[in-house]
């Protein structure tokens, strides 16, 4: 059975090919995004694995993709098969094309794939494209947790395609699905912030500033209402992973430029101290103070100025 499911996680990377946007072909490739995704859950969500018990270097966290405490073929795969960069672009190309076409123009393309399969519904359409983007960004989501899936990726691309989908895709509400990419794109700012350090910072934080994306993501936020903690809270330690990183700490008034977007960011120190009041009420406010410490050190720079 496993080696089955590995054949089948292997066969749905190598489908994940930059497809002209719209076609027919990039349409076949939602069935195996979502099997994909699919795969990359069920793993994410298994847990412990017996055979992979006791194996160095898990126990502090400090292991690698190889060495986890639970499976993970379809990562795994898509870091061996050189596939992470090509989702990314696919996931790019796609989100360029559904953020700048209108709806009109997406139902007369809907009509026209119809017109050349005559087993798709206009619905059909609409429905694979999305599920294109929920499950292969997802499955990037997941990838973005590990740093050697980081270090194969244009981490460039990504900056930009953060910054894209905050510009243009509308504010997400509580209802929406958390997987499509208004809501995902914040997570993988997460996991940007978080690998910063063991990729090329410079390049990154440049491009960073260059696009303003701290201030995109905090005002992004800021006009969420009713997140879980979890969420809200992932990002906030998305920042204070920033905020420690010794090249940011010199340039930061360049991601700040004005006073406009300082006071964006001291707007969300109540973001914060609302995280520290949840956090006390289940008694982990000390801790989770430890590790945002960073941001909270940087509050006080951004009210000084300097």
């Amino acid at each position: 059975e496993k080696d089955i499911r590995k054949r089948l996680v292997s066969s749905c990377v190598r489908s994940i090919v930059a497809h002209k946007i719209p076609s027919l072909e990039f349409l076949q490739m939602s069935r195996s995004m979502q099997q994909l995704s699919q795969y990359a859950h069920s793993a994410n969500a298994a847990g412990t694995t017996e055979s992979l018990d006791g194996v160095q270097g898990r126990a502090e966290g400090s292991g690698t993709l190889w060495d986890q405490d639970m499976e993970q073929d379809a990562i795994r795969t898509l870091v061996e098969d050189a596939k992470v960069s090509i989702a990314l672009r696919v996931l790019n190309d796609y989100m360029r094309w559904e953020l700048t076409t209108s709806e009109a123009d997406k139902d007369a393309v809907a009509q026209d794939l119809c017109s050349r399969n005559d087993r798709l519904r206009p619905q059909d359409v609409h429905q694979k494209h999305a599920a294109v983007e929920e499950s292969l960004g997802y499955i990037l989501f997941l990838a973005m947790n590990h740093v050697e899936a980081m270090q194969l990726m244009d981490c460039i691309l990504l900056v930009e395609h953060i910054a894209m989908v905050l510009e243009q895709s509308p504010d997400p509400r509580v209802s929406d699905n958390p997987k499509m990419q208004g809501t995902q794109v914040l997570q993988y700012f997460f996991c940007l912030c978080k690998h910063v350090d063991e990729l090329n910072t410079e390049q990154l934080l440049a491009r960073m500033e260059e696009r303003q994306v701290l201030l995109k993501v905090v005002r992004r936020v800021l006009k969420m209402h009713d997140w879980s903690r979890q969420s809200v809270g992932l990002i906030t330690e998305g920042i204070a992973c920033l905020c420690s990183q010794e090249d940011f700490q010199t340039s930061w008034t360049a991601h700040l430029p004005d006073q406009e977007a300082r006071v964006s960011m001291l707007e969300y120190e109540n973001v914060t101290n609302s995280l520290l009041t949840e956090a006390e009420s289940i008694g982990d406010r000390m801790e989770w103070r430890r590790g945002i410490r960073p941001l909270l050190d940087f509050y006080g720079r951004v009210k000084r100025g300097r």
